[in-house]
């Protein structure tokens, strides 16, 4: 990507930054797709490769049959779609690929029960200082569809999986508060601007033994959730994404009732390199009379890799009804600072 190209896409994520954080009106704007890559864009060749129209030509065999992904027709010549702008994807072909690089459905950004690598570190209303963390992430398993690692279009399956523990770091041995654990299964597709989610995910809630030695008087329970989820994302702009989803649980114990609703925005530049970044998060549920909780964050972030990995250092504020299930109907107010990592 040029110099003048990142440097304009930056301003213009201060400006929507700006305009966010006022209140005023986000100005809309058409999506348009970056220009279609030719032959003649690709980067200079070294003495051992050369580029043509009808061909690409290395000392690397070419991958062969469906499995092909060295060269894709684009703009009436063959590229390497390696090297393709970040969100080109439209003209690619569709093929079968097994544990591809990349993402078709990503994790709300705000969504602080998603699946990924971070910290928050936060003053809470009901414990004080503490640190809740997320061990986990999303991987692709199987995708029919374009090959490229970022915006691909297509048909995906993947798998989820996390742990949040919550610690308590100002009391004597850090004793960790409670963990919640989450696994799914997600089938996804994407095409164009739209993205669409399904499937099977599980979450429950344990609290932890040292917590539970210091306060006896703790009731443990038992929170669990087998959800069938429905999920819509939309790309109002390459940079601003849209979503929402509800899920079913077919499956409840220790209070938790059948529906819950997640929705929000994720405004995160597609730049490789630094930039802002601004999400929001709500979550509501049945056993709750549909409150819940609203997560705003903020910050800056640095992407980059084929797949646009992101990494993010910000401001979080949360507020409302506990986000670790074992108190799910307690109320509690975070702020602090957060590390985030999705790949």
């Amino acid at each position: 990507m040029s110099a003048p190209h990142r440097h304009r896409d930056w301003l213009l994520g201060l400006n929507l930054l700006a305009a966010m954080l006022t209140a005023s009106s986000l100005q809309a704007q058409s999506w348009q797709p970056l220009p279609q890559p030719t032959a003649s864009s690709l980067p200079p060749t070294t003495s051992n490769e050369s580029v043509g129209t009808g061909a690409i030509a290395s000392d690397q065999p070419e991958p062969q049959g469906f499995w092909e992904t060295a060269g894709s027709v684009v703009a009436g010549g063959l590229v390497d779609w390696r090297n393709l702008e970040p969100n080109v994807s439209g003209d690619l072909p569709w093929m079968w690929q097994v544990v591809p690089e990349g993402l078709i459905w990503r994790s709300y950004l705000a969504g602080i029960k998603e699946p990924r690598l971070s910290v928050a570190m936060v003053d809470s209303s009901q414990f004080g200082t503490i640190w809740d963390a997320m061990m986990g992430g999303r991987v692709s398993l199987l995708r029919y569809g374009t090959p490229n690692a970022y915006r691909p279009e297509g048909w995906e399956v993947q798998i989820e999986a996390a742990a949040q523990p919550r610690i308590w770091p100002t009391e004597p041995s850090a004793p960790l508060i409670a963990t919640d654990y989450r696994v799914g299964v997600p089938i996804v597709y994407a095409r164009g601007q739209w993205q669409f989610k399904t499937g099977y995910h599980h979450i429950s809630s344990h609290l932890g033994d040292e917590f539970m030695e210091l306060n006896p008087t703790v009731d443990r329970i038992n929170y669990m959730r087998d959800s069938w989820m429905f999920a819509l994302g939309y790309y109002y702009t390459d940079n601003l994404r849209l979503y929402g989803e509800m899920d079913y649980a077919f499956g409840v114990d220790g209070g938790a009732e059948p529906i819950e609703f997640q929705f929000g925005a994720d405004w995160s530049p597609a730049v490789r390199g630094g930039a802002p970044f601004l999400a929001t998060y709500v979550n509501l549920r049945e056993e709750l009379d549909y409150g819940g909780f609203f997560v705003v964050q903020a910050g800056w972030q640095w992407r980059g890799g084929d797949a646009m990995k992101t990494f993010r250092l910000g401001a979080q504020y949360v507020n409302g009804k506990n986000s670790q299930y074992e108190f799910y109907d307690d109320f509690e107010q975070q702020v602090g600072f957060g590390i985030w990592y999705d790949y």
